[in-house]
């Protein structure tokens, strides 16, 4: 038996409150590798990953450096692409 994770979709609005930055250095941090990039949800609404922003806040927490936040985003994006997504 396999187990399923729910998954949770955070705004953008939500994560700019979270890091109290703006909208242009967030996607700055996401252009450098450094902050997992959003799903697109539609054509006019993205959204974050609870998960992939949780282990980002907690490497930011612990004194993650630029370099270790980029191997980070990197695991992230490989689980990303290998979930399994069942309607």
């Amino acid at each position: 038996m396999t187990s399923k994770k729910t998954l949770k979709i955070l705004k953008l609005s939500e994560i700019l409150e979270l890091l109290a930055i703006s909208r242009s250095t967030l996607y700055r941090k996401i252009d450098n590798g450094t902050f997992p990039p959003p799903i697109s949800l539609n054509e006019r609404a993205v959204g974050f990953l609870s998960g992939e922003i949780n282990k980002t806040f907690e490497a930011m927490i612990n004194g993650a450096q630029t370099e270790e936040l980029k191997e980070l985003v990197k695991l992230i994006l490989n689980e990303r692409s290998e979930l399994e997504v069942s309607l």
